[in-house]
């Protein structure tokens, strides 16, 4: 279920993706990395990993492996 501080993690996703299709790479980046952080503090972890696992291929193509 998706409740509370959860849906800041959406919403932080939905403008990271705006970034990202904007060409402002380092603050869709920023954006990615608080959700990692609200990730760990919300305690909707399994809601705000769904939008980090959203956000991989963005993060992968920013930062391709190596």
């Amino acid at each position: 279920m998706v409740t509370g501080q959860s849906y800041k993690c959406i919403a932080m996703l939905s403008e990271a993706r705006r970034l990202y299709g904007e060409g402002h790479y380092a603050e869709c980046l920023r954006i990615i990395e608080s959700i990692r952080t609200c990730s760990t503090r919300c305690g909707e972890q399994a809601a705000c990993a769904i939008a980090l696992r959203l956000a991989g291929p963005i993060v992968e193509e920013l930062h391709p492996a190596q």
